[in-house]
């Protein structure tokens, strides 16, 4: 056993310089993705308040009711800051997987520890973007759903 390792640390799991190469390589993967993702969030928070700016001055709007009026603008701001939220989490989460990345590579010896923060971080990411997708599926069944008994409906009421 070298000098350098104790009889606690012979004992870790480490990981093999391949697989703390592929751990690495997509360091910059997930930078981008994170930077991108984030990038989204602000330009999809700009895209709401032009949305908004352009609902208010709308002439169609205008012609709504102040009910229908203030519904309209809650649902955009609504689906504005759950958007702009979902951007901002991946790219959070991508981030952070890119910095724990930092723990497990070369010239630093991983200890079993940074090699659980690493693939928790990877881990998260995966499962928040596996729930979303599962999300998205529910709804897109559900509008399709909606839309089927709404075409049944529209043909019965012209019978």
């Amino acid at each position: 056993m070298p000098d350098d390792i104790t009889p606690h640390a012979a004992h870790e799991p480490a990981l093999s310089a391949r697989a703390i190469q592929a751990l690495s390589s997509t360091q910059g993967w997930a930078r981008f993705a994170g930077v991108a993702m984030l990038g989204a969030a602000l330009l999809k928070m700009i895209q709401t308040g032009l949305f908004l700016g352009h609902f208010r001055n709308n002439p169609q709007m205008q012609q709504l009711t102040d009910a229908a009026q203030n519904a309209a603008i809650g649902g955009a701001i609504v689906a504005g800051v759950v958007t702009t939220t979902i951007y901002a989490v991946i790219g959070w989460l991508a981030l952070r997987y890119a910095e724990r990345l930092n723990y497990v590579k070369p010239p630093r010896r991983p200890d079993s520890q940074d090699i659980v923060q690493a693939l928790g971080a990877q881990h998260r990411y995966w499962r928040f973007q596996g729930v979303l997708l599962v999300v998205t599926l529910a709804l897109l069944v559900l509008v399709f759903l909606i839309m089927i008994v709404g075409i049944f409906a529209a043909a019965a009421l012209h019978h």
